[in-house]
């Protein structure tokens, strides 16, 4: 590989984990970018820190993180013996879902804020009825677009 695909590839980790930050700490998304672009189809921690350049403590932090949100799994291959690690099947769609509980958890705390006696007939009340609203809009209609998506996938 040249310098100059390294230097692509690289780019691609650090946008897609930038584009990645509001759902994931910053190296999560740098992970999950690694492992799109990986031609095997699994990676080591040790293999991850190296393309990476980080720490093992950072990369084992965040793939249980990733791991909890269904976007990689862990598992283990007789011959090898250390941990590998590997897009789920439908990783992200797993993301999204995850993104959807944030969105009912904002929805919920504007809820919260539009009960609050202090800003009763005050300005506020119209943003966040607006962002209740919205957030609670999206986190309902986000799962129906994600079984659609995964019924064309299967068909």
């Amino acid at each position: 590989m040249t310098a100059v695909e390294e230097d692509a590839l690289a780019q691609f980790v650090e946008d897609f984990a930038s584009a990645m930050e509001s759902t994931m700490p910053r190296m999560a998304g740098r992970i999950v970018a690694a492992l799109h672009i990986a031609d095997e189809p699994h990676l080591t921690a040790t293999e991850l820190g190296k393309r990476l350049n980080a720490s093992s403590a950072s990369i084992s932090n965040m793939t249980r993180l990733l791991e909890r949100q269904g976007i990689i799994e862990r598992f283990v291959k007789p011959g090898i013996r250390r941990d590998l690690f590997r897009l789920t099947p439908m990783s992200s769609t797993n993301a999204m879902q995850d993104a959807v509980d944030s969105l009912l958890h904002i929805a919920k705390i504007a809820e919260g804020a539009l009960r609050l006696p202090e800003l009763a007939g005050r300005p506020a009340i119209g943003r966040l009825t607006e962002t209740r609203d919205f957030y609670a809009f999206l986190a309902e209609r986000v799962p129906a677009l994600i079984e659609e998506f995964e019924r064309t996938r299967t068909s």
